[in-house]
Formats: C-alpha cells, structure tokens, sequence
C-alpha cells in the first residue's frame, strides 16, 4: 500500500471518530425527550410525583435529564473544543470583541437562569407560547449578528494581512474536526484575490498564506464561520426547549391523570431557533448587505451592475449597512408609534417583546463598537469629541426627567444652558414656574404649620368616627404598611387587602391610612381607586369573570423604551423626553384606568371619613429626605422637634449673627434652634397648586424608581432634586404610619375600640430576623446521597476550589455587605421596636391590654421542585405560576397545588377573633372566607 493511500485512510479513520460527537449529540437531545413521552405513557403515575412531591422516581428522572445533559456538554466539548482557542482569540483581540463575549455571556446566562432574582429568565421563557417563539427568534439573530461583527471586523483589520486574519487559525481546526469530508470542502493550492470595496481603482492581489483552506472565497469563509461557530450557541439554546429540567422556568402541563406535569418539549421555542437559523442562511446567501452596496455604487456612479464577486465582502460598507437597517427599524417603531391609538396596537411592541428588544439594545451597542474599531484614530476621535458633546449637553440639563403631571413648571432646556452659560448661583429670574426651596422653607415651613397639621388631622379624624355613626359602636381603626418588591409587593398587597375585604364587613370604611414602598403602593393606589368608584377588588375568585388568571406584562414596555428610545437617541438629545418610567405608568393605567385618578379626585371622599388616605414617600438622594405625597397635612411628622436639646440662648444667637453678617437674622439663618431635624417635605406644600394634576401613577412611579428599571424624577425645585425608591429610607412603610398613629395616640385610645396595624410584606424573611445562624439566603435543602448528588459534586469541585481561593478576599467585601445588611435589616429591627414602643403606649392611655394589635401577613412562593418557576422575583415581570402562588398565599397549605403559607392561615383565624372582640362586624359565611385574587 503507497504511503499517500494509507495517509488518507487513517485520516479517513480520524475523521470518522472525530464526527462521532455530532452524530451522538442529536441522537441523545431527540431520545430524551421520547424517553419521557414514553415513561409518561406506561407509567402516569409518575405525573403527579413530578410536579414536586419528593419521591424516589420523580427523583430517578431528573437525574437521568441531567445525566443526559452532562453527556451533551462532555461531547460538545469534545467536539467543539478544538475551536475554542481560535474563537477566544478572536474576542481578546479587541475591546468590542470582549464587549461581544461579555453580551454573550450574559444573554446565555439568563437564558440558563441568571438574574432570576430580577425575574429575567422570565422574559425569554414567556408564558405566552408567541413570546417565547419570538425571544428565540431574537436570540438566535442575535447570536449569529455577534459572529458576524467578530468575523467582519477581523476581516477589516486584517485586510493587508491576509495571514493574520482569524481563518488561518480556524480552518485547522475545523478540518480535524472531521466536518468538511462530508460536505466536500477541499482547500485549493491557490486563492483569488481579497478585494477590497469599490472604489476608483480596484486594490492589488494580496498574497494568500500558505495555510489550508486558503483557497475558499470570503463568502464561503464566512458561510463556513458562522455555520460551525453557531452550532455551540444552538445546541446551548436549544438543550433547555428539550430536558425539562435545564429549563429556569417550569413550562407546565396536564399529566395522564390531570396533575400537573413538566412540558416536555418546548416547540415555541424551538420553531424561533429554526425562524432564526433560516434567516441567518437567508441573509448570508443572498449576501444582501454586499449586494445593497454594490447597487448604491452602481447608482452613485451610474455603472453597470455586475455579478459579485464571491471573495468580496466589503466588511465596512456591511457595518455601515447594518447601522442603517437599524436606523430605519427605529424609524419605524416611531411612525408605529404615531399610527396606533394605544401601546397594545402597535406592532413594534407585538414584534419585539421584552428580551427580543435586550437583544436589540446589546446589539446596536456592539455594532457601534465594533464599527468604531475599524475606523482610523481620527475618525475615533471625531466620533468621541462629537460623543461628548452630546452627553456634556445633556448633563447640563438641571431637569432631564421630567414629571410630566408639573411639566408647566419646568424651565425649558434653552433656560437651563442660559443658566450654566450666566453661571448663576442662585436660582435665575427666568425660572419661573421652580420652587426656590430656600424661599420655600422660609415662607411656608413655619413652626405654626405644624400644630396646624396636627389640628387638621384631628378633624379628619372626628369626621371618620361621625360616619360611623348609627352603628352603636366605636370603629376599629385600621393602618396598612405595605413593603415593596416590584409587582410581586403589588400582587400580594392587592391580595391581602382584598381578601380582608371579603371578610370584614365594610373593611376599606375601617382602613385610615395606608403607607408603604416600590411596588406595594401599585396595589395599594388601586385598592385606594377602587373605593372611590365604589366597587371592590378587581377579578373575584378563581373561575369567575373578571378574575385575572395571569399577570400583565409591565416588564416589555420599559424594555421596549429602553432598546428603542431611552438608549438611543434619548440618551443623545440634549432635552428632557419621554422615559421608561413614563412607559411604566402608561402600561399601569392600561390595566386599571383608576391610577389615572388625580389626588383632588381623591380628597372629597378621604375628608368625609368614606375612603382610606394613602401617603407614599419617595426619597430624594441628594438630601436622604423624604418627600410625603399625600391629601393628609404631615407638616408635624416631617421635622423633629429640639424638646430635649440643650440649646443656645435665642437672642445671644441672633446678636452674633448680626455683628458678623451685618442684618437681621431669620429663623432660617440661625438655623431654626428649636429643631433638632427636618426629615420630609412635603409635596403638595412645595407645589401647592398642582394637586389636580398629580395622579396615583405618578405618585406611585417616583415611590418605585428602583435603579436603573426606572428613570429618576427630577422636581421642579432648585436646587434640583431627584426622587428614588421609598425603599431606600423605609421599604415597609412602618416607620411613617406608626408615628402617624403616635401623634393621635390619646384620641385613638379615646374614640376607637381597637387599633390594628397590618403589616404586608413581599417576602418571607421572618425566620432571618429571628435566628442568629439564619443566613439571608439559606434554602434549608437537605443533603442528598444520591449517585447523582456524588457526580455532581465531583463536577463542582473546580468551582469549589475557585471559591475557596477567592474567599481569601472576603475581607474587601465585608464593609460593602455591612453596608447592604444594615440597610435592610436596621429597618425591620428599627420599626419593631416602634411598634412595641406603640404597644406601650396605648396599654398607659387605655386598660385594655389588647387595645393595639399589629398582624403581619408575609408571601412564601418557595420553589417545591428543582426547576421550578422563578420566585421571589423583584420585577415588574411575574410567571404565572408565581402570580397563582401569590394570590393563594391566604389560604390553608395545599398539598395539591403546592400553594399557601400556614402561618398566614393562622394569623387570620387570630385576627378574625380579635376583631369579634373589638365588636368588628364579620360578613356572612366568613367562617371559611373565599379566596382573593388580585387584580393586577
């Protein structure tokens, strides 16, 4: 046998051992899934073990699945891994290439479940089939774009240097990985020129490398790129759509004997993988882009049109390309936006969903960079210049964001460049509609406003005891403190309100003020709405109508007007626009129009006693002060009176000031000495005539401005002022309402039969305050002994080790997690201890021990199986399966649907006997009260 015939057979030989992966992979992803098709059929018991009870065999099949997925990765590694070091090496070449890897990286990462804390798994697995067809839709293109600008730019750079470009290093290897024999890919001893785009005279040949493959065109180059590179990336999206248990979120579905099983195959899914791949296969044959340039020169030179050239790519000419498809796209989205009546109408919303649109944004900004990178320095540095100078415009903007319920108010961006132009100090004459908030505190916070507030109250008050009248009873009075936590505070806010609403009679007429943070006050507004329309909680019981059987989608809006409008061209335009947070109460007041009611709509009904006050209390960063929304004077509650500080003699102050300053002295330049602190303001004596514009929405958005989810209000005050989250200062909402109950305290004690003080929070954490070897996020998981539990700790013992190595440095991380603990616990233990002093209080005014109860209903949505649906999530996005959770969290433990918190039952049967005790009336039937939903 000649030398050469017995090299092509062990190569042959060689080839066929190193395509077994590929033949293996496809084999194990499409018999998994008929191996559970079929244990599902022979044994249907196994349906409703698998939906969470902890059992042998439910336990046999999700260690068999990840088995399964431990063998696809092991030969995906094995067969791809030989590409791995030309691919890194593609990335750490470049800024935007380890800009395109850290996209990846994190796009892939929640798409296995990172960032469920923020409920993001969720927005690719939708649990709206179409939504998850178009996210993998998305996904797809996104990862195939990735490629494209990695394999453009290097084609670019390289473009002289033929040698150095990627494909040199990239086709060894795919020629070992036994890929091209089937397909007939042989490389050729020599290659036709690489030219260049267009241009008044045609480049030189470049010299071809002597490497193989160097004889395929540039077309067939990067057919072959793109093709072998994205099989990783697919056979990463696709896994989840196929083993149940690599899915973050449980896609559930009707077992052979009715119980509730995992789905098994995710078609959605993967039809959106298979739009996307035949879109990407479109693109690269037809080569639009090349050919859309070749047309413009032709036209731009009036040539004749000519076949392309197959080793023409034209990498700068196709960046340029891509930008301009993106700009029109958000042309588009703009006409959309003019054309449809309403958000829901328009087909740039129904098209791009929440995480199609996150690919959007993170693709535009890798196009961007990667387009900058081919550019010469003094283009960068034009770009940059020009860069700065938009961003420098809108950082002289007092007012970026704007509320739109005081836009009157607001100087107009020419005013705010007039003032940094003038370099004025203190606020200009041609702001007219600002608040001077030193004006302010001198004319209108004035130590009678105060009693006057107190006075106020008690008016209000009186006029709540006189509507009970006839009843021949005094009322129970009722504070709700609502903690926040995005919709899910929301959903359990409306939950628990409207479930106390079916039970105690007239309970909203009982309920004098509600306070809280973020998301809970969304479903406190709207139980506050509810009662001036004078209808109940939205929705009813399961199976009736109007019941809402899964949650809105308020998460899409604001990623829409992030992709599209917030980071490009907002970012870029010098003057205040429309933001997420506009987007946000907009997608609200399409669910319950009754958050468009304005505070002065409000007032009638909280003065007659008929309707609850609601207080929400943002904070603003500049100063940590709160700023106190509501119908309710709070002038007493926002500043803390000097009682017991040893002060300075009044008139020895102002006999100072006047020899030093050479004027008379105001309480305001002697720094107000009878007080010890101001904490608040309030809103609607900083703006005194805006309390018929101001709506619940708007109120609510600057109590929920959360980082970064939601843009920051800026006030029409000056100096500026930028309002955040409640949650920063009090994330419970405690802290005001007892010290609201405080300052009535005798009166209370007086005219009432009994107070009560509900507390509802978002998450369970009860068990952490208490016990001191409670960790924050302990899962109390039992160790398993399993076969399984022992690979799998094998398979974790590298990241083990890395975290071993890197707890040597937990000491840098210390002061920071100090920082956030404080932050969150200080407030529980903090406003404990106000309410225990209140419990004090009340047992010296009255004899009745029982006169102050405080009840506190928590939300347990913890997982019961491994992949079940995200929990606990901190977002305007909830699963369906964690919205049902939630608005079952009053009931009675439910082993069927894995529902219900004891303690909450429990707390209830307690309450229901001390409100009997305090001569509160019960509704009939209420010894076993219906189940709530909310609304939302």
């Amino acid at each position: 046998m000649s030398e050469p015939l017995a090299l092509a057979m062990v190569r042959g030989r060689l080839g066929t051992w190193n395509r077994l992966p590929f033949v293996l992979i496809p084999g194990l992803l499409v018999l998994a899934p008929w191996c559970l098709h079929a244990l599902y059929s022979f044994a249907p018991e196994l349906a409703p073990k698998l939906a969470g009870k902890d059992d042998p065999a439910a336990a046999m099949v999700e260690n068999g699945q990840q088995t399964v997925i431990v063998l696809v990765f092991a030969l995906a590694l094995l067969g791809f891994g030989r590409f791995v070091p030309a691919l890194w090496s593609l990335c750490q070449s470049s800024l935007s290439g380890l800009l395109i890897a850290a996209e990846f990286g994190l796009v892939y990462w929640i798409v296995y479940g990172g960032l469920a804390g923020v409920g993001m798994p969720g927005l690719f697995w939708h649990f709206d089939p179409s939504v998850r067809l178009r996210a993998a839709f998305g996904v797809t293109i996104f990862t195939y774009w990735m490629l494209y600008l990695l394999f453009i730019r290097d084609y670019e750079v390289h473009r002289h240097e033929p040698g150095r470009q990627i494909w040199t290093r990239f086709f060894p290897a795919l020629e070992a990985s036994g890929l091209p024999a089937p397909l007939a890919l042989r490389p050729t001893a020599t290659a036709p020129a690489l030219q260049e785009a267009p241009g008044p005279a045609p480049s030189p040949p470049a010299p071809e490398p002597a490497a193989g493959g160097a004889g395929l065109d540039a077309i067939r180059r990067l057919r072959w790129f793109l093709g072998v590179a994205g099989l990783p990336a697919l056979l990463a999206l696709a896994l989840p759509a196929l083993i149940p248990v690599a899915r973050p979120v449980l896609l559930r579905a009707r077992g052979p004997q009715g119980g509730v099983v995992p789905g098994i195959v995710d078609w959605p899914w993967l039809g959106g993988l298979a739009a996307g791949v035949m879109a990407v296969a479109l693109l690269a044959g037809s080569r639009a882009p090349t050919r859309l340039h070749a047309l413009w020169h032709a036209i731009r030179r009036r040539a004749s049109r000519r076949g392309l050239d197959r080793d023409r790519l034209d990498p700068h000419a196709n960046m340029k390309n891509i930008i301009i498809i993106l700009t029109l796209v958000f042309l588009a989205s703009y006409v959309d936006e003019w054309w449809a009546a309403a958000p829901g109408l328009r087909w740039t919303y129904r098209l791009f969903p929440a995480a199609f649109s996150m690919c959007v944004a993170l693709g535009v900004l890798a196009t961007a960079a990667t387009w900058m990178g081919t550019r010469s320095w003094a283009t960068r540095i034009a770009f940059g210049a020009v860069l700065a100078a938009l961003l420098s415009a809108g950082g002289a903007l007092d007012y970026e964001v704007q509320l739109r319920d005081l836009e009157n108010l607001y100087p107009s961006a020419t005013d705010q460049y007039s003032r940094h132009l003038a370099s004025v100090v203190s606020k200009p004459d041609w702001y007219r509609g600002v608040v001077d908030l030193q004006e302010f505190q001198r004319a209108r916070m004035t130590p009678a406003a105060a009693t006057e507030a107190t006075t106020r109250r008690l008016d209000l008050l009186k006029n709540w005891r006189g509507s009970f009248e006839g009843t021949g009873r005094r009322p129970i009075l009722v504070v709700v403190a609502a903690s926040g936590g995005a919709l899910r505070a929301g959903v359990w806010t409306e939950t628990v309100l409207g479930y106390l609403d079916g039970v105690f009679e007239d309970f909203p007429h009982h309920v004098r003020l509600i306070a809280g943070a973020s998301g809970g006050m969304l479903g406190a507004a709207r139980f506050v709405a509810d009662q001036v329309h004078g209808r109940g909680m939205p929705g009813g019981p399961p199976g009736t109508k109007g019941a809402r059987k899964v949650p809105p989608d308020y998460l899409t809006p604001i990623a829409w007007q992030i992709a599209f409008r917030d980071f490009v061209p907002n970012a870029l335009i010098p003057r205040a626009m429309r933001n997420r947070g506009d987007a946000l109460e907009d997608a609200w007041a399409g669910v319950d129009a009754g958050i468009n009611l304005t505070f002065a709509d409000l007032l009638k009904g909280e003065e007659a006693g008929r309707i609850p006050s609601i207080v929400f209390s943002p904070m603003m960063s500049e100063d940590g002060r709160r700023l106190l929304i509501s119908n309710q004077p709070l002038a007493d509650l926002a500043s803390n009176a000097g009682r017991s500080v040893i002060m300075a003699d009044h008139a020895r102050l102002a006999q100072d000031f006047l020899e030093q300053q050479g004027k008379e002295p105001d309480d305001y330049d002697l720094e107000y000495p009878a007080q010890s602190s101001i904490s608040a303001v309030e809103f609607f004596r900083l703006f005194e005539s805006s309390r018929p514009r101001v709506r619940l929405a708007s109120a609510v958005r600057m109590s929920a401005t959360f980082p970064y989810v939601t843009s920051t209000v800026v006030l029409p005050t000056y100096p500026p002022r930028h309002v955040v989250d409640a949650g920063y200062y009090d994330n419970y909402g405690v802290n005001l309402a007892s010290a609201w109950i405080a300052s009535h305290a005798r009166w209370l004690a007086e005219n009432t039969s009994g107070v009560l003080f509900v507390q509802v929070r978002a998450f369970p954490n009860e068990a952490r305050l208490k016990k001191l070897d409670r960790n924050v996020l302990a899962s109390g998981a039992v160790e398993s002994r399993s076969v399984w539990s022992r690979i799998e700790s094998l398979l974790e013992a590298v990241p083990k080790a890395v975290g071993l190595a890197v707890g040597g440095l937990q000491a840098l991380a210390i002061p920071f997690e100090g920082i956030a603990q404080a932050r969150d616990s200080s407030m529980y233990f903090r406003n404990d201890a106000q309410l225990n002093g209140l419990h004090e209080t009340f047992k010296a005014l009255s004899p009745d021990a029982g006169f102050f109860r405080t009840v506190v209903f928590t939300c347990d949505t913890s997982p019961v199986v491994s992949n079940a649906p995200n929990v606990e999530t901190l977002n305007w996005y909830l699963d369906p399966v964690e919205y049902e959770g939630i608005r079952r969290n009053m009931e009675n433990v439910s082993a069927d649907r894995q529902t219900g918190r004891l303690r909450n039952h429990l707390r209830f049967a307690a309450l229901l006997d001390w409100w009997r005790s305090r001569g509160g009336a019960i509704r009939e039937a209420a010894e076993a009260p219906r189940t709530s939903t909310s609304g939302q």
